[in-house]
């Protein structure tokens, strides 16, 4: 399947600047991101809770966030962390699952949401590079 992008030079200049912006942008939140998580711990941890929030951020309450709240042990002290998640999890309340924690903050449970943010960015940014950079 061919892809061709039309339109004049100072156009096409604009988007391959924001997608390159953009593609830069997103490698490095993924790498400070990574660095970052590598600080986290392994804990084994109870599902507590698995609710829909909505938000009042919009009219109609709209914005609905999913999330897990999960109850685990750090160092002797129980803990109750809750991570945002794109869809509902398959595993129902009272089963137990490993996450990872940060140490310094263990309320702060480590989202993989962020870096499925980071890598679809990066494949949209660089297929529209390449499609923007390719020779008439």
């Amino acid at each position: 399947m061919k892809v061709k992008i039309s339109g004049d030079k100072h156009t096409l200049k604009l988007a391959f600047i924001i997608a390159l912006i953009l593609f830069i942008a997103c490698i490095l939140g993924t790498i400070i991101y990574g660095i970052k998580a590598v600080r986290f711990v392994d804990v084994s941890a109870k599902i507590v809770d698995v609710s829909t929030q909505y938000s009042n951020s919009t009219r109609n309450n709209q914005n609905r966030n999913k999330y897990v709240i999960y109850k685990y042990n750090l160092n002797g002290t129980e803990y109750i962390g809750k991570r945002l998640t794109l869809f509902t999890t398959k595993k129902s309340v009272g089963a137990v699952t490993n996450i990872r924690v940060n140490p310094e903050n263990p309320i702060e449970i480590q989202n993989n949401l962020i870096f499925i943010i980071f890598i679809a960015g990066i494949i949209i940014c660089g297929m529209v590079l390449i499609l923007v950079s390719k020779p008439k």
